[in-house]
């Protein structure tokens, strides 16, 4: 666990508008890119294998507002939590070993969630996360804690950890004794578009 703080000493008026923070490159597990699988919380989260090839797709580049675009040779894909972020932590893997990154900030700000790659031909990963602020001169600003870690496990090592994480954050109301015995139906919505599925 590490955080930031900023000083912000300009001479001028000119403001910190973001905070990259944390913001670390170069992973891959195992032999080969194509050996590692990404969870990424987009919406309720997902999960795509060989992430530096399928982020250097074109069905990628063409997913509307979680698309990946391509800056200074590096493929890049941001979402903000909370919108399409349900979450603020990542988890990277392979067939024997995970890595967990998140950040962990009590106030809850909303935070580019990035994750970014080389593509196939240098399939190295990178995390970070964003904080749309605004520093004035004079003043600091402070992270809240990130959190990077290796685990010999899957993914739901990682959603343990974050779990354990925001868990006294949300508040669920008592269950009625009589609803205890009570099962729920959760509603399927298969929305079309352009007539297909």
């Amino acid at each position: 666990t590490f955080r930031l703080s900023l000083d912000w000493k300009a001479s001028n008026s000119s403001h910190v508008v973001e905070v990259v923070f944390p913001n670390v490159r170069g992973f891959q597990l195992g032999n080969t890119g194509a050996a590692n699988v990404l969870f990424y919380p987009h919406h309720a989260g997902e999960r795509t294998e060989h992430p530096a090839k399928r982020y250097a797709s074109d069905k990628y580049a063409g997913f509307w507002r979680a698309e990946v675009r391509k800056v200074d040779g590096v493929f890049r894909r941001e979402i903000n939590y909370c919108g399409l972020a349900s979450m603020t932590w990542m988890y990277l893997q392979d067939d024997r070993q995970g890595l967990y990154i998140a950040q962990h900030d009590e106030r809850f700000p909303v935070t580019g969630v990035r994750a970014e790659t080389g593509g196939e031909e240098a399939p190295w990963m990178g995390f970070a996360f964003v904080k749309h602020c605004r520093i004035r001169p004079g003043e600091r600003w402070r992270s809240g804690p990130a959190v990077l870690a290796a685990a010999n496990e899957d993914w739901r090592w990682g959603a343990r950890r974050y779990r354990r994480w925001i868990g006294p954050f949300l508040h669920k109301p008592e269950q009625a004794e009589r609803m205890k015995r009570q099962y729920i139906l959760s509603q399927c919505y298969n929305f079309k578009q352009i007539g297909r599925a």
